[in-house]
């Protein structure tokens, strides 16, 4: 099918969908490795586990010692990441506030205790390969 000007409307439908695509938001789903910069200089990376429905995010977060922590009130939103973990029962819940550029999520995380929060350290994520 071809419109008067001679286009064929099913390459308008695909930019159309593609342009749709790109405006959707960007993909956090995957799994990533976690390295937060460390007090005493060592980092021991962790695995990151993401699931985007929407601008929902749900998964674990595992810990170098292999505990897993479930991601809580997790968003993705104009490519800015939230989500919390709580650290053990009584533990501090540690926030986690990024932005994800491609395979790659940058930010600072939080630590929250007694409703007192208090700045933490820098995070970096890095989408792993399939």
């Amino acid at each position: 099918m071809t419109r008067r000007d001679g286009k064929p409307i099913a390459m308008l439908i695909l930019l159309l969908l593609v342009g749709m695509s790109g405006a959707a938001g960007k993909d956090a789903t995957g799994t990533w490795t976690l390295a937060i910069e460390p007090f005493d200089g060592k980092s021991q990376p962790g695995t990151l586990k993401l699931n985007q429905e929407g601008e929902t995010l749900t998964g674990k977060v595992t810990q170098p010692n292999g505990q897993s922590l479930e991601i809580r009130e997790g968003k993705l939103k104009d490519g800015q990441v939230s989500f919390f973990v709580q650290a053990g029962p009584g533990g501090p819940k540690i926030h986690h506030h990024g932005k994800l550029e491609g395979d790659t999520i940058r930010g600072k995380l939080e630590f929250e205790r007694n409703g007192q929060k208090r700045p933490g350290l820098a995070w970096e994520a890095r989408r792993k390969a399939d």
